[in-house]
């Protein structure tokens, strides 16, 4: 496993997924190209952050996030993670206390500000740091935004819609009709414009009037997230690849 996550707060309010944040993690080390790496993550809260900051830094009070990059891991050993969670490339320390009031201050969500900070501690993790100059915090900076909004654009690519309506009943109508009607593309993008998050299509064996013109025009059509229900057959995935949904349920 790449990254390994832990929430090591004594009193785990408010609450944060960890394994949605580890997901994220995963993403990030894609993105940054260090897929081949791992690092550990643990969540703390203000107290312990203290604790680390005066130890490390020598500075009082908590900070947002405290990485430990693994060729400096002898020294700070005894404060950062467990030996069964420290990885390669170090460990990222995260306050979720200061996270919660930063979020807070800025009108975003808890989530959204994890998120920066992982990638934060990642890159220092990586080498870069933003005290040694003002060039390379520009560079840090930069490179921060962008992954971010890598990270985004990835997690709307890949949620899961709210609604998604089957029009297979409608398809079923049309073909017991005689004439053609109703038309399940035009139920489609009804239900698109009403504020349905995706559009689910049955893809029979026994094919059906219309069938192949109806998947196509969905396919080009659908402008939420098109879902092709069907039986786990090789006929079947054939054209399940041809087609290329933005998901199968088999």
């Amino acid at each position: 496993m790449p990254v390994r996550v832990v929430d090591e707060r004594k009193r785990r309010e408010p609450a944060v997924d960890v394994e949605a944040l580890r997901a994220q993690c995963v993403r990030a080390l894609d993105l940054a190209d260090l897929s081949r790496n791992s690092f550990g993550l643990a969540l703390i809260d203000d107290a312990r952050m203290s604790d680390y900051n005066r130890q490390y830094r020598g500075k009082e009070g908590p900070t947002n996030v405290l990485s430990f990059p693994a060729a400096h891991r002898d020294a700070a050993e005894t404060a950062v993670l467990p030996p069964a969670v420290r990885a390669d490339m170090g460990d990222v320390l995260i306050s979720v206390d200061t996270a919660l009031r930063e979020a807070e201050a800025q009108n975003m969500p808890l989530e959204r500000r994890l998120a920066e900070l992982m990638l934060h501690g990642l890159l220092h993790l990586a080498g870069y740091d933003h005290e040694r100059s003002e060039a390379e915090a520009l560079v840090m900076w930069d490179k921060e935004r962008r992954l971010l909004a890598q990270l985004e654009e990835n997690a709307r690519q890949f949620a899961m819609p709210s609604l998604s309506v089957s029009i297979a009943p409608i398809a079923a109508l049309r073909d017991a009709a005689a004439g053609g009607e109703p038309d399940p593309v035009l139920a489609a993008g009804i239900c698109e414009l009403a504020g349905a998050g995706g559009i689910t299509a049955r893809l029979r064996e026994d094919g059906g009037q219309g069938q192949e013109r109806d998947l196509r025009l969905l396919r080009e059509t659908v402008k939420t997230h098109f879902n092709l229900e069907m039986a786990a057959t090789l006929d079947l995935l054939e054209i399940a690849l041809d087609l290329r949904p933005d998901m199968v349920t088999l």
